[in-house]
């Protein structure tokens, strides 16, 4: 889901613009803002807006949702999957239902978590800005 916000270019350097947005009603209680009511953030600035701009910006709302849950949510469904994958293994191999099953999970919930760090290494060298979409005026 994208939104919409108007902001005034306040800095350009290179591609990217440091756009200063007004606070609006739902993040008024943030704190991030000491007190000045509004909020400074990096913008792809592909079409060129210059300093003093009124520009309109997309910012992508998603990707906090779509973080915890790899954050979160696969390791633990990798962990469920280990212990799937050790009680079908057990028998086949003779051991401990119990034991396999726990080693089952704690390797595969650490891959996850292994497979988490590396994906979050390789998506943070390609940043991921809001872009500035029209110059207002």
């Amino acid at each position: 889901m994208k939104e919409q916000l108007e902001g005034f270019v306040v800095g350009v350097e290179g591609a990217i613009a440091k756009v200063r947005l007004t606070v609006h009603a739902e993040c008024e209680d943030c704190g991030m803002c000491l007190g000045d009511n509004a909020v400074t953030i990096d913008a792809d600035n592909q079409i060129g807006a210059k300093l003093a701009h009124k520009v309109m910006i997309e910012v992508e709302k998603n990707h906090t949702i779509r973080a915890a849950f790899i954050v979160y949510m696969c390791p633990l469904l990798a962990a469920v999957l280990g212990v799937i994958i050790a009680e079908f293994l057990a028998p086949v191999i003779g051991i401990s239902r119990l034991g396999l099953d726990i080693l089952g999970g704690c390797i595969f919930f650490a891959l996850a978590v292994i497979a988490v760090v590396r994906y979050d290494k390789a998506i943070s060298r390609k940043r991921i800005l809001p872009k500035i979409i029209r110059i207002i005026y």
